[in-house]
């Protein structure tokens, strides 16, 4: 599935956040760090790397890499960007669409 990595979030008022977009923050919650992950294995640091490179060449990403950016984003963001991100990753309404918000 291709994704709109383009997609420019918005505040909560709507109004479009400057140079913020899906692909970093998909690229963000990749290269993370998290406090539970104390046993992350180089094999799935290298998978996250993978990632990162597709979506720099916006290729398609399969449905168990669509969950895994999800799971990512999620503890990696407040509310409001996971909201929107989810809403994109999953193309749903409004935030699945090409053009920014």
């Amino acid at each position: 599935m291709k994704l709109n990595i383009d997609y420019v979030f918005t505040d909560e008022n709507e109004v479009p956040i400057p140079d913020y977009n899906l692909g970093k923050a998909i690229t963000q919650a990749l290269l993370a760090t998290y406090s539970y992950e104390k046993d992350i294995t180089g094999e799935e640091k290298y998978k996250r790397y993978e990632l990162v490179q597709k979506v720099k060449s916006n290729g398609d990403f399969s449905i168990e890499e669509i969950a895994k950016l999800k799971k990512l984003i999620g503890m990696a963001f407040t509310p409001l960007i996971v909201g929107q991100a989810w809403d994109a990753l999953e193309n749903i309404g409004s935030r699945g669409r090409s053009e920014p918000a």
